[in-house]
């Protein structure tokens, strides 16, 4: 007995030791795995939303931490800096609920960032809805457990920086296309969809002078749009009407194509918002509430702006869509002119009040 005592000891002893190992490697991470917030007392205003990242957060640390001195500022353990990273990305989603922000979009520029952005979708619930905000060229190896609401660029709606134009285009007579696997998952089957844009490119070098441009936005490994854009383009591999834009742009080089459109199709919203920003013809294969608000903001109606992508059945109400769009071209660019200023100004009233009430004032 006094053998198995010790044997048991020994166990013991040594399961302990590893323990306090693995808590000593693993508390910091496990800070971080999850937040709780109190529910939203009031639902989100539509289409309120706020561009955040880590280093715009203030980080609440330990009075025994705190110091004044800018020289030789208090360094904080790795433990430490998470802990209180934890608790700025708590107080962001409370300040986002209380202030009834629908979207929050969140920089991701490192594999910190991403492991940030899915704490935030966990934690948020869909109350605010998590955007990643793509920063550089980040590109993540992973898909999340908790995935955000949708993907942009970091960047969008900034000035447009345009570009030496690519072979192929053709000034004033080229569509935009864009399509993303997102898009094709919300379909009622992808290759029917994925043939559906294929016959639209037809239709239109069918139909008409113009070039098509495929412009991907997102190129994360597990949601890559030149995935998407490369099949329809195999179609037309011998056209130089049809080509495909380099997939390692930024928002504002991106948009500098976009706004010398002629038309644009598009599955991503930030896409669109570059195209309605510049005034360009806009048709948007949409799957969310965010895709009908916008319409509805901009045009009072989604009829003739938006085809929903789970009603997307077959090739002819696409080209249908297509047609009407570029039929009524001036029409829309003229309303657009019209719209935007004032749709911006008050986006911009927006973004003044939160920052406002985020500085106490």
């Amino acid at each position: 007995m006094k053998q198995k005592t010790g044997k048991l000891t020994v166990i013991t002893v040594l399961l302990l030791t590893v323990c306090i190992a693995a808590g000593a490697m693993g508390l910091p991470r496990l800070l971080g795995e999850s937040i709780s917030i109190p529910e939203a007392a009031e639902p989100a205003l539509p289409g309120t939303a706020l561009w955040v990242g880590m280093d715009e957060l203030p980080l609440v640390i330990s009075k025994e931490k705190a110091s004044t001195d800018a020289v030789n500022p208090p360094q904080l353990s790795e433990r430490e800096r998470e802990k209180a990273e934890k608790e700025a990305l708590r107080q962001l989603l409370i300040f986002a609920r209380e202030n009834r922000i629908e979207t929050l979009y969140w920089q991701v520029a490192d594999e910190e960032d991403y492991s940030r952005l899915e704490l935030l979708c966990k934690a948020a619930d869909g109350s605010p809805a998590i955007w990643a905000a793509v920063k550089g060229d980040y590109a993540p190896a992973k898909k999340l457990k908790y995935e955000p609401a949708g993907l942009a660029l970091w960047g969008d709606g900034l000035t447009a920086e345009e570009l030496p134009l690519p072979d192929g285009w053709r000034e004033k007579q080229t569509v935009g296309l864009n399509v993303s696997p997102l898009i094709l998952d919300h379909t009622k089957d992808k290759n029917t969809a994925l043939n559906a844009f294929v016959a639209l490119v037809r239709h239109i070098l069918r139909t008409s002078e113009n070039a098509v441009a495929l412009i991907p936005h997102v190129t994360w490994a597990h949601d890559n749009d030149v995935d998407a854009l490369s099949a329809i383009k195999a179609q037309f591999a011998d056209e130089p009407r049809v080509f495909l834009l380099p997939d390692r742009l930024n928002a504002m080089q991106y948009k500098g194509y976009v706004k010398r459109l002629s038309g644009l199709v598009a599955a991503r919203t930030h896409v669109s918002i570059a195209a309605y920003s510049t005034f360009v013809p806009t048709l948007v294969i949409g799957y969310s509430v965010k895709a009908r608000g916008i319409a509805r903001d901009l045009f009072g109606e989604e009829a003739g702006h938006l085809l929903p992508a789970q009603e997307l059945s077959g090739e002819a109400e696409l080209i249908a869509a297509y047609d009407a769009l570029m039929k009524r071209g001036d029409a829309e660019r003229e309303q657009l002119q019209r719209r935007m200023p004032s749709y911006m100004a008050g986006q911009e009233e927006t973004l003044d009040a939160v920052l406002n009430l985020a500085k106490g004032k």
